[in-house]
């Protein structure tokens, strides 16, 4: 769901009613937030915010692999699980906070030796590798729930040394063919 540039209170409100895995779409219906220790459903942050995020295959793949093993833990956990049809809740159930994500992403980023990255970052990455692969600024945007391409573009987009140096080489390549200062004078 990284690459879907979900915000984490999207996660974690995110139920497996509002997926069809037969079709690859999630739609974002409501959002988790918190306030101090209290944890509040609420609904997306912009009308933007309330949109149907295609999935790809390997992210369909993936989740159906983990409804299968959420259902084993949830059988396992008996009375002690409280069923709130999330697709990423706590161990019990229960609706996890925001900061909790965060906290374990943190745990789960630092076991894999990765680089020290907010969660929040993933969404400008999100944004950037679908600029970055051909789309159009307003698919990113939707994809993203933003209100305004404009966001997109100037706070959520980034680009990297990789294309820059790309950049370089395909100017220089627009170029008729270069003669040294020798083959000049000559």
């Amino acid at each position: 769901m990284l690459l879907r540039g979900l915000r984490r209170g999207e996660a974690c409100g995110l139920r497996w009613s509002d997926i069809a895995l037969t079709t690859g779409h999630a739609t974002i219906f409501q959002t988790v937030l918190q306030y101090g220790g209290r944890i509040v459903i609420d609904t997306p942050k912009s009308r933007a915010g309330k949109r149907v995020v295609s999935l790809d295959a390997e992210t369909v793949r993936l989740l159906k692999a983990h409804k299968k093993a959420q259902l084993r833990a949830r059988l396992a956990a008996g009375d002690g699980y409280e069923d709130n049809d999330l697709v990423f809740p706590r161990r019990n159930g229960q609706v996890p906070s925001p900061d909790w994500v965060s906290e374990q992403f943190r745990v789960i980023r630092k076991a894999a030796g990765l680089p020290a990255i907010r969660l929040h970052e993933a969404r400008h990455t999100a944004a950037t590798l679908g600029l970055e692969a051909g789309l159009d600024v307003k698919v990113v945007s939707v994809q993203l729930g933003h209100s305004t391409t404009t966001i997109t573009r100037d706070l959520y987009q980034h680009v990297r040394q990789a294309v820059l140096d790309d950049a370089a080489e395909k100017v220089v390549a627009l170029i008729p063919e270069r003669k040294t200062p020798e083959e000049a004078t000559s």
